[in-house]
């Protein structure tokens, strides 16, 4: 099963942030939950596999063909400290809370966008992935990602409700939504155009 999660700028301590803390946790309470991963990506595994009965279900959610493979994004943007990066940060939270048998891999960009644009470069659109993100985030995510791969599902983490209410943060970050949209046609429009 092919996840990633998106960084969210480490601060100094991972482990006393309380906000950092939450995300990765519910980013590994459903990594965890079979029944979340047979609802978000099962239909196109069964689909692709043609896999009916649930032995083989939970084989390919997973074992099949990857493992659990978790990219995290961050790469050398956002350090915490003695110049470690995101990734080693997020890796050093899930090894000491317990996760191991995940294969981590780094995914190098300044933003969401180029993070997920290197992830469908690398794994290719028809993979299915699971994207975990910020809750002011999910609306660039799926934008995004109904654009990048044929199966992604986004699930939306609320960890930082303590410093502003959810919905106004997701509203705040959906007014510059319009201007990244364009943005990305832009680039397709110069492309065609070029091409």
């Amino acid at each position: 099963m092919l996840f990633f999660i998106n960084g969210q700028g480490v601060p100094p301590n991972i482990h006393a942030d309380g906000g950092y803390a939450r995300y990765l946790s519910e980013c590994w309470r459903l990594m965890e939950d079979h029944a979340f991963l047979r609802r978000a990506c099962g239909l196109a595994y069964a689909r692709a596999m043609r896999a009916d009965d649930q032995s083989a279900m939970d084989f390919l959610l997973l074992r099949a063909p990857y493992g659990r493979t978790v990219y995290v994004g961050g790469g050398r943007y956002g350090t915490c400290g003695a110049g470690r990066t995101e990734f080693d940060c997020v890796t050093d939270w899930f090894a000491k809370n317990g996760l191991t048998d995940a294969r981590f891999r780094s995914l190098d960009g300044p933003d969401l966008t180029a993070r997920l644009q290197a992830l469908a470069h690398e794994l290719g659109r028809e993979k299915s992935v699971v994207v975990f993100c910020g809750y002011a985030e999910q609306d660039l995510a799926r934008f995004l990602c109904r654009r990048l791969f044929t199966c992604a599902v986004v699930v939306p983490v609320r960890f930082s409700a303590g410093r502003i209410f959810p919905i106004a943060e997701r509203l705040r970050s959906s007014l510059s939504l319009p201007r990244l949209v364009a943005g990305w046609y832009a680039r397709e429009i110069m492309t065609i155009k070029v091409g």
